[in-house]
């Protein structure tokens, strides 16, 4: 998600975009890595729509979720083209997305095996070809973050 979009001709804050179309996210991160809280983790945010992972539906009931905020503000198609570039997530975005993720492990006791990503759980294969969630892209190093993770 970008941190404005461009949407219907006029620029929106990420969060009032979410708000306007009915989606919610626990924590933003924002490219200079802040971490902004939105959804209390002890309540339920509108995240991944329909999504399956491991045979459970419905993921928004049962897990948590953060956006890596795109800087600048963005058109969807921009924002596509952006994700899959690696220049577009910051070390300090990078860093901020593995220490509130081992935060979340520790916390919530919850095993790598079920650390996913949008495209992972709500992608074409879930809603359809062409409707799914490209999110976090092949610009977000998967691999590098899984094995931060887990140390």
């Amino acid at each position: 998600m970008s941190e404005h979009i461009t949407y219907e001709g006029s620029s929106w804050k990420a969060i009032d975009f979410l708000d306007h179309i009915g989606l919610s996210i626990h924590i933003f991160i924002h490219p200079d890595g802040k971490v902004e809280p939105m959804v209390p983790t002890t309540e339920k945010a509108l995240h991944a729509g329909k999504s399956k992972h491991n045979g459970l539906t419905g993921l928004n009931n049962h897990f948590l979720g953060f956006e890596l905020l795109v800087q600048g503000n963005n058109n969807y198609s921009e924002f596509l083209d952006k994700i899959e570039k690696p220049e577009t997530y910051t070390d300090q975005q990078f860093n901020s997305a593995v220490l509130l993720t081992r935060v979340w492990m520790e916390a919530y006791n919850i095993s790598s095996r079920n650390v996913v990503r949008h495209s992972d759980v709500s992608g074409d294969d879930e809603r359809g070809k062409g409707n799914g969630k490209k999110d976090p892209g092949k610009g977000f190093n998967w691999n590098e973050f899984l094995k931060r993770i887990k140390q």
